[in-house]
């Protein structure tokens, strides 16, 4: 298995504040004309849950923990996992959550950090997270 990417910053936008409690950022991927989405969602306990992680500048990324704790990230599919070894390293307590057909190609060399060497979604994501948001 390779090295997990380390925290490798492609190009991007400023975050886009769509609400108080969900924030969005767009940026760059390697080699494609595609571009990427991650959204921010605090949650009432402070705890942001994010969507589709990207690795941003240091002053982005500075400005999103000063809003709140980066404590679930959630992984939709195969292809949304670039950066997600990278949140893990420097959020070491965050909890990792991933589709079930995703979970493959996650977890090799992801430690999670939760019970059972992570969380499957097995269903519908919005459930799953009302229950982490509940807990």
């Amino acid at each position: 298995m390779a090295a997990p990417r380390p925290w490798t910053v492609l190009p991007h936008d400023p975050w886009e504040r769509l609400t108080d409690n969900v924030w969005t950022v767009s940026g760059a991927l390697p080699g494609v004309a595609l571009r990427r989405r991650m959204t921010a969602v605090k949650l009432a306990d402070g705890r942001v849950v994010i969507h589709g992680a990207a690795c941003l500048e240091e002053p982005a990324m500075r400005e999103l923990e000063a809003w709140g704790e980066p404590g679930v990230l959630i992984v939709p599919n195969p292809f949304q996992r670039l950066d997600a070894h990278a949140w893990k390293a420097r959020y070491p307590g965050i909890t990792v959550l991933c589709a079930k057909d995703a979970d493959a190609a996650v977890s090799p060399g992801l430690a999670f950090a939760v019970p059972g060497h992570g969380a499957v979604i097995d269903g519908d994501v919005k459930a799953t997270l009302t229950q982490v948001a509940a807990g």
